[in-house]
């Protein structure tokens, strides 16, 4: 399965884009400076109450319901966000951060389709948003539709050819594709670039068992064993279960 490393976080961007004039009531410019201030520093609830004012005065400002979904997710209010990610849509259809969140709020709940179009149109407004690159690469392998997950992972390879874990994700896709020696050489490749990925080793454990390697599915699960993290990865405990059945 395709790990989405350090694409999966929500983008928290706390923008203002300025907007005509002033209202009777308040400034919504001021206002959602003010808020976003509070949002950097943790405190989304009355964060939220100047979101709530400065959409109140400018109800048309895709910022402000934006940067409100933020807060709620932030506080774990996904529906809520969810909503306002879709309205900052509604009034800039070309907003990649509402986008890109709400993408990953779909792939979340697995509607897979959905997230897609979402990452898509993101990366379509804003072509150097590579994150949205990745997160597409998901989805479509979640859809099963490999083919394209492949076009999309070489385009993001081609603008990324630093980071390990587009080659380990490319290999995981000719894996199911079965063409086991590109996969291969994506994984050696990714380890070149870190011998210390504890994904890439279980990735090659599992090609093993693709080709009947018995040999090297155990070197591969050591070295995964060696480098995973024992409290954040949830695999470890299998893994070590599997080799000591193995080693009676």
């Amino acid at each position: 399965m395709i790990q989405v490393h350090r694409l999966c976080k929500l983008v928290l961007i706390l923008a203002v884009v300025q907007i005509g004039g002033r209202a009777a009531n308040g400034d919504p410019n001021l206002l959602v400076t003010q808020a976003n201030e509070l949002g950097r520093s943790g405190d989304c609830r009355r964060a939220l109450v100047l979101y709530d004012q400065a959409i109140r005065e400018a109800p048309t400002y895709p910022n402000a319901y934006f940067n409100r979904g933020v807060c709620y997710n932030e506080l774990g209010e996904v529906d809520s966000a969810f909503l306002d990610y879709s309205r900052a849509i509604e009034r800039d259809p070309g907003f990649f951060p509402a986008r890109y969140n709400r993408g990953r709020i779909l792939a979340e709940r697995k509607q897979w389709e959905d997230a897609a179009n979402d990452f898509e149109r993101a990366f379509l407004s804003e072509p150097t948003f590579l994150p949205a690159l990745g997160e597409l690469a998901h989805a479509l392998f979640r859809l099963n539709e490999m083919d394209s997950a492949l076009v999309v992972m070489n385009a993001l390879i081609e603008r990324d050819p630093s980071n390990p874990y587009h080659f380990n994700n490319r290999g995981e896709i000719y894996k199911i594709l079965g063409r086991f020696d590109e996969a291969l050489i994506d994984y050696n490749t990714a380890l070149t670039i870190d011998p210390t990925a504890a994904e890439i080793y279980h990735s090659l454990a599992q090609l093993c068992v693709k080709t009947g390697d018995s040999d090297g599915e155990l070197r591969y699960l050591e070295l995964f064993l060696q480098y995973a993290n024992p409290y954040t990865d949830p695999r470890v405990d299998s893994v070590k279960a599997a080799l000591a059945h193995r080693a009676k």
